[in-house]
């Protein structure tokens, strides 16, 4: 068994070991290092060192690496540098004092870590299961070094803020012999420290850069000292490791990033400018990852002590009932003793079971004692401790191997279960090692090839384009300066050439000698060959716009007819307005033209009426726009006019949605549309519809609006990449409701606060006072929206009203008899007779068919007595009756695999996935429909699709396998 194996702490450390040796490394490389510049360089080289003894700490599965704290407290002498730095950055002020400093903090480093070294000695190493390594005991000399390490850091915090003060107030001079002093103009802090610092934080001197630097890196050093106040408290107990953790490596990355930076600031050189480019990137990504794989492992933790949790119930029923042959592999040993302790205070353990290995119970009985206190479980009754334990403990056996004992009570006595812990570090390590990787690799690639990148892509094109406006500054000639390659630098480049070529053109219209005699007025009259040349101009221009005008009102003939309302329906009634923001004339025609499209039509689905619906709007320029539309109005009518093999509204949607999409995907991303698609059912009033990328819909009940769906949940047409976020938002109308859906010229409107300047509108909510103003009705709608303000682009809205002259009818009270029987039959099925449950059900379904109780209990009955055939088909009537029933379809799904009505179970099962896409349990369901219908791609996709959800689901895992075999063997076929 291997010993170095990775936890997501020290893949942690790892992020801080790497900034702390690319920042010292980048220092040593500058010339004419300063006393500063190795300060900070031994500081950053004992930090990293600081790191690579926390990576072998929590690396190490053995009890030798507990001797690793005495690297991590050795490394603490880079924070002596760190204090000598605050002394000598920018000037060195306080000469006699930083040397009493550096006196009394080797003193209290040397004293320290020998006292922690003596009280650690005699101390023996145990496992921490909550930090995953070995430890010894402290003896308290952790607590205090962490207090010493608080200290330092408040000390250095200090020292920049005296320099602050003292910079900023013109207090320094020179000494003789060249030696720095501090003279004080003012006697000590006499005046408000806090408040020159906040004038200096406000308004910084001018030209005082000693002054300026010393207040950026005390403000950076604050989070040296967040960092030591939290270890404190963690080392206190006030805190747990892992969340001073997370705190102590990613403030630690930022910290020596931005102290390096406030360093570098001093010095302004060409590398500078590089170093702060890759620093901030390498420090983002260093955070993003380690806070990735922290939490992702302590997920882990957490998801694999609830998996033995569950396993452990498993457990204690095959010790009930003494069946030991289907013991579950990973439990390794079953010990018990009883709650009581014996007169001479020990506890008689004993073993009930035993894999693969051999250990004596004596070795055991101190840690099971030291475990789980007999005294305080005593009079513990089952029922107080039916399952495992709230915390797994680790113990070792009498061959130094690990075991997580989980335990649970059961007559009178406490059972132990133990698991091997290598097993699971085994695990761990396996993603740790797939993290340190990936982190080592993006660290490599951005210090080798963002500076690449960065010379390539921008510092040459600027430094080229500096060069050529100097050329042409002294040349004064023509020059044309050029950037090769796309993107900003090359449209940089043009604006450049043509600027330039504006000044030089301007620059020889004027006249060699700016000085003439200036004519009388008499003799400025105008100049008949000017005015003819303008008037051609002009003539030019009409014409032009006459064609364009032309272009645009055929434009509009073509899309006019595609935007239509062929609604039949009388319940459901759909009104819309257009207005788009290209206003003409053409002749004597006022004509508009625009991306925002409306139209409505009838359409048949299972011989059942529907009213169909769009409300789009598209991306570009007026033209641009209206083609979209165009294209957008053609697909529409062709799709509401064929006749579909979907016979399920959510399938039909989905179709057809693809189908646009496809279409659209055609253009490569050149025309792009948001829009809502839906249906209304006009018998039952069920609304179907598909956001991609639109506004959200407004439903007006009862004078109140508010949204329907949290989200657009589908990608706009025109958009490139799998559209796996596709969902049908399904909901039911009452009678009296309006539903309102628009283009984003409705939020987007240009608003006037106050004598400032006018503002686009971002608040989205604002529309909903909108609707709630204007009562629902569409005319008004729009004037409101005008009337609070400016529209800035296309607008459309479309409404549906569905049974609005409708009187509603009052509720038929169910007959008395039925209530009696379904009663019947809920009782006798909580007793467990079913036989009585089910014919009282059947009695009621008799008297009254499709009551909704009846159906709903008639499908319990038959899943119970596991007459899937018969709940399948209940459950399809009831769907039919009452369509927004989402949890009768998935038991209609269900029922439908166990009748083996494979086709019909899938179809379901695809039209709840369509209306809940990430409900697990039906994509688990739909997984194994496939399955046995021999689809292994599609079995293979969904099961996928559930472990994407909840990696951990048992029976996808199982499919996912099987039908990675299966495709296999198709493969090899």
């Amino acid at each position: 068994m291997s010993s170095f194996l990775l936890s997501y702490y020290s893949v942690g450390y790892i992020t801080t070991a790497i900034m702390a040796v690319v920042i010292s490394v980048y220092l040593s490389a500058q010339r004419n290092k300063s006393s500063q510049t190795w300060f900070l360089i031994s500081y950053f080289i004992f930090q990293a060192c600081l790191s690579i003894g926390y990576i072998v700490w929590f690396s190490f599965y053995t009890p030798s690496a507990a001797y690793a704290t005495y690297i991590v407290y050795s490394a603490w002498v880079g924070f002596i540098f760190l204090l000598q730095f605050a002394y000598h950055f920018p000037r060195n002020i306080h000469p006699r004092e930083s040397k009493i400093a550096l006196a009394v903090s080797l003193i209290v480093s040397f004293f320290g870590y020998a006292m922690h070294v003596s009280q650690t000695q005699p101390m023996t190493v145990e496992f921490k299961l909550a930090t995953h390594n070995y430890t010894l005991g402290s003896g308290g000399s952790v607590e205090l070094l962490s207090i010493v390490f608080l200290i330092s850091s408040i000390w250095t915090a200090v020292i920049f803020f005296r320099k602050t003060i003292a910079f900023s107030q013109g207090q320094i001079e020179l000494g003789k012999g060249g030696d720095e002093r501090n003279i004080h103009a003012e006697s000590g802090f006499s005046k408000s420290v806090l408040g020159r610092y906040a004038s200096l934080a406000d308004t910084s001197p001018s030209g005082d850069n000693d002054a300026k630097a010393s207040r950026d890196i005390f403000i950076v050093s604050m989070i040296s000292v967040l960092i030591s106040f939290f270890f404190v408290l963690h080392e206190t107990g006030a805190i747990e490791y892992g969340l001073f953790a997370h705190i102590q490596i990613g403030f630690t990355i930022v910290f020596y990033l931005l102290l390096a930076v406030c360093y570098i600031n001093r010095f302004h050189g060409p590398a500078s400018f590089m170093f702060k480019l890759v620093g901030l990137s390498l420090a983002a990504v260093l955070i993003v990852m380690s806070a990735t794989t922290m939490i992702t492992g302590h997920h882990m933790d957490v998801s694999d002590d609830q998996d033995v949790r569950e396993e452990v119930f498993y457990v204690k029923k095959l010790v009930t009932t003494q069946d030991f042959a289907g013991m579950p592999e990973r439990v390794h040993y079953v010990v018990s003793l009883p709650l009581e302790q014996t007169d001479d205070g020990e506890a008689e353990i004993e073993l009930e079971f035993a894999g693969n290995i051999n250990f004596q119970l004596s070795s055991m009985i101190e840690g099971v004692i030291n475990a789980f206190p007999i005294s305080s479980l005593n009079g513990l009754a089952d029922s107080e401790m039916p399952g495992a334990l709230s915390k797994p403990v680790c113990l070792s056996s009498n061959n130094g191997t690990n075991y997580i004992n989980y335990g649970f009570i059961l007559n009178g006595r406490l059972y132990l279960a133990g698991y091997n812990y290598y097993n699971y570090r085994e695990n761990m390590s396996r993603f740790s090692n797939a993290m340190a990787c990936v982190i080592l690799v993006a660290a490599m690639v951005i210090i080798a090839g963002f500076p690449v990148f960065i010379n390539i892509g921008l510092v040459k094109p600027l430094t080229r384009l500096i060069s050529g406006y100097r050329n042409a500054t002294q040349a004064g000639s023509d020059l044309e300066h050029s950037i090769n390659g796309p993107g900003g630098n090359g449209i940089f480049s043009g604006s450049f050439n043509n600027m330039l070529s504006a000044a030089l053109a301007s620059n020889r219209a004027l006249p060699a000698n700016p000085v003439k005699p200036v004519k009388s007025v008499q003799s400025d009259a105008p100049d008949k060959k000017l005015l003819d040349e303008l008037r051609k101009v002009r003539d030019e221009l009409r014409v032009a716009k006459s064609q364009q005008d032309n272009d645009y009102f055929h434009a509009s003939l073509f899309v006019k007819p595609f935007s239509s309302n062929k609604s039949k329906s009388r319940a459901v009634k759909v009104d819309y307005i257009v207005k788009q923001k290209k206003q003409f004339q053409f002749n004597k025609w006022n004509k508009q033209l625009g991306g925002d499209i409306c139209s409505a039509d009838a359409v048949s689905i299972n011989d059942k009426p529907y009213t169909v619906f769009i409300n789009a709007d598209a991306a570009g320029d007026p033209f641009q726009g209206a083609s979209c539309a165009l294209t957008l109005g053609v697909v529409f009518e062709s799709l509401a006019g064929r006749i579909s093999n979907s016979i399920y509204p959510e399938l039909w949607l989905e179709e057809y949605f693809v189908e646009l999409q496809r279409v659209f995907m055609k253009f490569d991303g050149k025309m792009k549309m948001s829009l809502v698609f839906g249906l209304v059912d006009d018998n039952l009033g069920v609304l179907y519809f598909i956001n991609a990328e639109h506004p959200r819909t407004i439903l007006y009940r009862n004078g109140k609006a508010s949204f329907i769906e949290d989200k657009p949940v589908a990608r706009r047409l025109g958009t490139a990449g799998p559209n796996n976020s596709l969902r049908v938002i399904v909901r039911q109308l009452e009678p009296g409701d309006v539903v309102v859906t628009g283009s984003h010229g409705r939020d987007n409107t240009l608003t006037h606060i106050g004598k400032g300047s006018p503002v686009i509108n971002r608040d989205k909510s604002r529309f909903l006072k909108r609707v709630n103003e204007s009562g629902g009705k569409l005319e008004k709608l729009l004037e409101t929206i005008q009337e609070h303000g400016d529209l800035t682009t296309d607008i459309s809205l479309l409404r549906i009203g569905y049974l609005e002259n409708h009187t509603p009818e009052k509720p038929k009270p169910q007959n008395r008899e039925i209530g009696d029987l379904i009663n019947k039959s809920i009782k006798s099925r909580q007793d467990g007779k079913l036989a009585d449950a089910y014919l009282a059900i059947k009695e009621a379904n008799k008297i009254e068919k499709n009551d909704p109780a009846v159906l709903k209990e008639l499908i319990q009955v038959n899943v119970l007595l596991k007459n899937y055939k018969n709940a399948s088909n209940y459950a399809d009537v009831y769907i039919e009756l009452f369509p927004l029933d989402t949890n009768s379809m998935y038991v209609a799904s269900f029922c439908g695999k166990n009748a083996n009505d494979l086709q019909k179970a899938a179809v379901i099962g695809e039209r709840l996935r369509l209306r809940e896409p990430e409900l697990v349990k039906n994509i688990v369901n739909l997984a194994h429909i496939y399955m046995m219908m021999n689809n292994n791609a599609r079995a293979d996709f969904m099961a996928k699709s559930a472990l994407k959800l909840e990696p951990q689901n048992k029976t996808a895992q199982n499919i996912a396998s099987s039908m990675e075999n299966r495709l296999k063997k198709d493969a090899e076929t």
